[in-house]
């Protein structure tokens, strides 16, 4: 019975150690690729939403290094628009809300932190140099109409949109998450933030799935940064965008200007275990 009832516990808790290791077996890794045409270069940095401050405060210091280089920092984000897009865009993507505040809420759970408390610092001068800091991404109310237009075009999408409210693109339930670990304590939430950095680096690691939004999410977004740096020719740029978004915008680049080139990629872990370790130092009273 003993060695049965142990079995058991180990069976019912693998899942659980499973996620918790994933981090160290199967680091999420982000790509920082360079570009070139033969005349410039530009930069695409991958980002997650939610990673490790460690990763944030590598990816700033690179940003930092290409401003004082001369680089244009183009930055993901997309801009408020109209109260019915806003509308659309929350009931499509079923985010409940402000997305950015929930992503903060998860990185407090997951021991991780959100990419907008890293780079808000350097968005924030956009109003003093605005030739060199760019948020290069659309409006809601852009993607609202570019939807309506293919909706036109193809009335069948209109029933495609992804389904089961609270859950984002990759199919994982923040809210219920958050619900949940609000009613935990102490080492419950140490586990849990363990658990929820293995989820992310699983989920993370995934490839993007097929979704009817993605036609205005990545493929509209992509096409609309592609104008942002065919727009600047004299420019070298730095673009700090979701991993999601290179394979696409490559292939829109390529079929614009066949010399573009990748000429250099770099990975970075964008989960790792928090770095608040402590110790007791071996100094004599």
């Amino acid at each position: 019975m003993l060695i049965g009832a142990g079995l058991l516990t180990g069976l019912v808790a693998a899942p659980g150690w499973w996620l918790v290791l994933q981090p160290a077996l199967h680091p999420l890794a982000v790509p920082r690729v360079t570009l070139s045409d033969g005349k410039r270069e530009v930069v695409f940095q991958g980002m997650v939403h939610v990673g490790s401050e460690q990763f944030y405060r590598s990816v700033s210091y690179d940003l930092i290094r290409a401003k004082d280089a001369g680089y244009v920092l183009f930055f993901e984000g997309v801009q408020p628009g109209t109260p019915e897009a806003e509308a659309w865009l929350d009931a499509a993507t079923h985010s409940g809300g402000d997305l950015n505040a929930q992503y903060g809420r998860i990185g407090e759970i997951c021991g991780l932190s959100f990419q907008g408390d890293f780079l808000a610092f350097l968005q924030r001068d956009q109003a003093l140099d605005p030739m060199h800091l760019v948020t290069a991404d659309v409006t809601t109310t852009e993607m609202y109409e570019e939807w309506q237009r293919q909706v036109a075009a193809n009335p069948a999408l209109a029933d495609a949109l992804p389904q089961g409210a609270g859950t984002d693109s990759a199919g994982f339930n923040m809210s219920r998450l958050i619900e949940f670990a609000a009613g935990l304590h102490g080492s419950q939430k140490d586990l849990l933030a363990a658990a929820c950095r293995g989820m992310f680096s699983v989920i993370l690691g995934d490839a993007e799935g097929p979704d009817a939004l993605n036609a205005v999410i990545l493929d509209f977004r992509n096409q609309r940064l592609a104008d942002r740096i065919a727009s600047r020719p004299e420019a070298n740029i730095y673009i700090t965008y979701g991993s999601g978004h290179f394979p696409g915008l490559f292939r829109e680049m390529q079929s614009r200007d066949p010399e573009w080139q990748i000429v250099g990629t770099n990975w970075t872990t964008a989960i790792v275990p928090p770095d608040d370790a402590t110790g007791q130092l071996a100094v004599a009273p």
